[in-house]
Formats: C-alpha cells, structure tokens, sequence
C-alpha cells in the first residue's frame, strides 16, 4: 500500500462519495498508515488494480481467527474493493476478486468473508464465484 499511497489517497474520496460513506455517521478518513502497518505485520494484503500506469481499483484483505472453533484455519475479511467507473466491468470485478482469492490462500487462508453494501450488491457475482451466504450483517452507529 505505501507503494501507491499518493494515487491511493486520491481514489479514497471518490470511493467514499459513490458509496455514500461520507454521510455516515462516522467520518470518512480511511486510515493508510494503519493498513501498511497491518501489511507488515501480514495481517493485511493489499491488491492493486493498474490500467496504463494508473491506479484504478484495489482490493483490501483482513486476517483473522475465531474462538468458535478450536483450532480453526485463517480468515480472510474483505475489507473493501473498488474499481474506477471507467474501468468497472463484471469482468474486471471477477478477475480482482480471483486474484484476492489467490492471494489470501497464498497467505493461508481457508476461507473469505466479504460484506457488502445495498447500494452496490454484488451477491449474483460473488455466488457465481462459489460464495454463498452464511450471515446478515447490521450495523447501529453508537
């Protein structure tokens, strides 16, 4: 991520703008330095997407476990995905997705969650690529 931080931090408004997470109730202020961080210390991938030298999507990986289960092999939460209006296609998706894919399994990872907004349902693509629903998720701002 340090290696696109300028390009990165031009994208991020227009990201937030389009999924309207600018008029949340918490303040959009997407946190690079955190990631990088996180990257580190690999409990985080970050995917970039270039078109002709330019950054124009990316893709966010988390890791974890769960307590649930004892034992339990590494997760991988997608924390965001984003390709520009002028490049966003269904076969641009599927092919950052892929390459998420490859890379969290590449790090360990047994299984991807990924969540997803009403305002950009991506759920027929995500089941085409062997995804399934196994939770709802709600979010109450405090």
């Amino acid at each position: 991520i340090r290696a696109c931080r300028a390009e990165l931090e031009a994208l991020l408004p227009a990201h937030g703008r389009e999924l309207g997470l600018d008029r949340l109730p918490l303040e959009y202020r997407p946190d690079v330095e955190m990631v990088a961080k996180m990257e580190d210390a690999g409990q985080a991938v970050w995917i970039s997407v270039r078109r002709q030298g330019q950054l124009c999507g990316y893709s966010l990986y988390t890791f974890g476990r769960t307590f649930l289960y004892a034992g339990a092999p590494l997760y991988a939460v997608n924390a965001t995905i984003y390709l520009t209006p002028a490049v966003r296609s269904l076969a641009a998706a599927r092919a950052l997705l892929r390459k998420g894919e490859q890379v969290v399994r590449e790090h360990g990872a047994a299984a991807i969650l990924m969540g997803i907004t009403p305002a950009r349902d991506i759920g027929s693509l995500l089941r085409r690529d062997g995804f399934r629903v196994t939770q709802t998720l709600y979010t109450k701002y405090l």
